[in-house]
């Protein structure tokens, strides 16, 4: 299994299926199939692509980024209970979606949502460690911490500028001095 990062797995409009963003183009992006890394294409510059890692679901309180609902729906999974399919009926989805996120907003997180994170799961579950996504969390905040302590210890003290009674002369352009050369002529 290769090491992908949360932030690089995207989901192309009218394609199913999940992708990862193994490199760049000036008009695009190279991405692999997840599970299938044989499978790998460019898109073009009008495709619609959403990295994962920016999409939150809807709750009465907050939006939750969808690697927190994935964290949530991998430790209801190893209690035991099911996660449904996207192909279930929609009843056991929102019941399922309910003990996922229990305070989701109802009228803003549609079926087709809960459908949606149900398939991207169960694409990723083979495929990614969800404890990755807490991991990099964790470590970017470990490092805003640490440069966070730096700055204050050395606290810079004001410098006043220099030469403030000083006119400042201004050169123009034209004053300047400045020689133009024509090309040279090939003997």
């Amino acid at each position: 299994m290769e090491e992908m990062e949360f932030d690089k797995i995207v989901a192309l409009a009218g394609s199913p299926g999940l992708y990862f963003v193994i490199g760049q183009r000036p008009n695009g992006l190279i991405l692999q199939e997840v599970g299938n890394p044989s499978r790998k294409f460019a898109t073009g510059a009008r495709q619609k692509v959403s990295v994962l890692a920016d999409i939150a679901m809807f709750t009465e309180e907050e939006d939750v980024k969808l690697g927190d609902v994935f964290i949530a729906a991998k430790a209801l999974e190893e209690k035991g209970e099911k996660l449904p399919s996207k192909k279930d009926d929609e009843k056991s989805i929102k019941t399922a979606f309910g003990k996922v996120l229990p305070d989701y907003d109802k009228e803003r997180v549609y079926i087709s949502d809960m459908k949606k994170m149900f398939g991207w799961f169960h694409t990723l579950n083979g495929n990614f460690d969800f404890a990755q996504i807490n991991a990099k969390a964790e470590e970017e905040a470990d490092d805003s911490k640490s440069t966070e302590k730096k700055t204050t210890k050395a606290k810079a003290k004001p410098v006043a500028p220099k030469n403030l009674n000083k006119k400042v002369q201004n050169k123009s352009v034209a004053s300047k001095s400045s020689k133009i050369s024509a090309p040279r002529k090939s003997s």
